[in-house]
This record gives C-alpha cells, sequence and structure tokens, in this order.
C-alpha cells in the first residue's frame, strides 16, 4: 500500500498539527507493507526533522514552490496525482482541488 501524507504544517515550530503527523509517522515504523512518501515545503522545521524516525519504508520529498498557495494548489497536487497512492492524508485543513477520485483521502 501506497501512503502520501501533506506535510505542508511541517514548515513551522512543531506545534499542534505537526506533532500530530510526527508521532503518526513515528507509529508506522514498523509496518514493512506501507510505503509512506512525505511531501514537505522547501521550509520544513529542522528540528521536526530530528523528531522523525528514519525507516526504509519511508521517503521525504520537498516539493519546491516558495509560494504557498501556489505549493498547496498547484505544486502538491500535482505530485499527488503523479505518484498515484492508495491513500492521501492531509493534516492540514487545506487539501487541494482535482486530486483524482481513486485516491482515498482521510
Amino acid at each position: 500500500m501506497k501512503l502520501v501524507i501533506n506535510g505542508y504544517n511541517l514548515r513551522g515550530n512543531p506545534v499542534g498539527i505537526a506533532n500530530v503527523a510526527i508521532n503518526f509517522l513515528n507509529s508506522l515504523k514498523d509496518s514493512n507493507d506501507i510505503q509512506i512518501i512525505l511531501l514537505v515545503t522547501p521550509f520544513i522545521n529542522e528540528s521536526i526533522m530530528n523528531r522523525i524516525d528514519k525507516k526504509k519504508n519511508l521517503t521525504i520529498k520537498a516539493l519546491q514552490q516558495k509560494n504557498a498557495i501556489i505549493w498547496i494548489l498547484y505544486t502538491l497536487k500535482k505530485e499527488i496525482n503523479r505518484l498515484k497512492p492508495d491513500y492521501l492524508w492531509s493534516p492540514s485543513p487545506l487539501l487541494p482541488y482535482g486530486i483524482k477520485k481513486n485516491i482515498k483521502k482521510l
């Protein structure tokens, strides 16, 4: 199973949604049957990166785009549709319009 995670909220101080995302990622460290792709902005907070358990089934990909609105509405959507995951988890209340219908959204 392929799971893509919207890491938009990992760019600031690790509070609230960022802590939920970190704990969720770390809880999956023993799940070898799940391929996890974390999509982040180029401005991911280094202290957050240090708290994420690096594992074989986790890929962290920084999508290059400095404008936050364009990152969410275009860059993120384009990459999600390209990756064709089984599931998309977006802990952020912002989800781009136009994600393929066959991708289950959490």
